[in-house]
């Protein structure tokens, strides 16, 4: 179409289905990018129906470090991606989001508004386990280092998130999370130790009768993160760099019950190298997990020494 943007149009014939009309638009400006592709098929045999995918994403810049991000996806039944996904990924998608961001960025500040919701794909799914629509959420965050001699550096987050939903229980929830660590590191190693709070409390609709209707908690949170990085040259023209990364992090967080807060977005993800060394167990806000432990873990990771193109990670914790 144009240097900065173009269309490519892709009709695929489905032999017991019928022809399916897919395109993608592409865009380039001085202050953003997108896409927008989708797929339609008039009068699918199989479905008896007609059958259709849309997806929009999109970055503008604006003026003053602020920033709109679009990101939306929707389908026309809830069977489409089982029947039309290239891949077992986008098959077995439960839930289809659809999320519009308005953030200002800089080096010490971000703050944003957002507003999401689901289009659930899970038709066995029960209505009231499906995901809540956040209308919005209100989000800041600031980091730094404090004036002084020591390596002090901080961390705060506030959030204030309206989440609905017809089935449950929802409303209000307003976390607020400061922390502070000490940095210490030099040529292969590092030693953090650090201390935050975890602070939660909600503002709910449809309880149940005598159920509290603001439950809060507040919890400490210390660590002690600490580990090495040795490192050598290897090959005949001295063309790898192997590192051997040993790491150790010890973790406190008092028990507190938990129960008579909701869940709103919270999950337990699987155990991987990142979530062995995180602070919470948890994805989400609606629950901290306790903790009295510590992680161990190794990591070795090969380069090309002359471009630091990494071929080879791996790592046992």
């Amino acid at each position: 179409i144009a240097p900065q943007q173009d269309f490519t149009f892709t009709p695929t014939w489905y032999s017991n289905r019928g022809v399916d009309f897919g395109g993608e638009y592409r865009f380039l400006t001085r202050r953003g990018r997108g896409t927008v592709e989708g797929n339609i098929l008039p009068g699918d045999k199989r479905a008896d129906s007609t059958r259709s995918r849309l997806k929009v994403q999109g970055i503008t810049e604006l003026s003053g470090n602020w920033r709109v991000t679009l990101d939306a996806a929707n389908v026309s039944d809830t069977r489409y991606l089982e029947d039309f996904a290239r891949g077992t990924d986008d098959a077995s998608t439960p839930f289809l989001s659809r999320m519009a961001l308005v953030e200002y960025r800089d080096d010490r500040l971000d703050l944003g508004i957002m507003w999401r919701n689901f289009q659930t794909l899970d038709a066995a799914l029960p209505q009231e386990e499906r995901p809540h629509t956040e209308l919005p959420r209100i989000f800041a965050r600031s980091d730094g280092r404090l004036p002084g001699a020591l390596p002090l550096y901080y961390d705060a987050y506030v959030e204030a998130a309206n989440f609905h939903h017809d089935e449950v229980v929802d409303g209000w929830r307003l976390h607020a999370a400061p922390r502070l660590e000490l940095d210490y590191g030099g040529a292969g190693w590092f030693v953090r130790p650090a201390a935050g709070l975890d602070a939660t409390r909600y503002s709910l609709h449809g309880t149940a009768p005598g159920q509290d209707r603001t439950p809060s908690r507040v919890l400490p949170m210390l660590s002690l993160d600490t580990g090495l990085l040795f490192e050598t040259i290897n090959g005949s023209r001295q063309q790898r760099r192997i590192t051997l990364e040993p790491r150790l992090m010890y973790l406190y967080v008092p028990y507190e019950d938990q129960s008579d807060l909701p869940v709103f977005d919270t999950g337990e993800p699987d155990l991987n190298w990142v979530e062995l060394f995180r602070d919470n167990r948890y994805v989400g806000l609606d629950r901290r997990s306790d903790a009295n432990q510590v992680s161990a873990g190794v990591t070795t990771q090969l380069y090309s020494s002359r471009t630091g193109q990494r071929y080879l990670s791996a790592t046992v914790g």
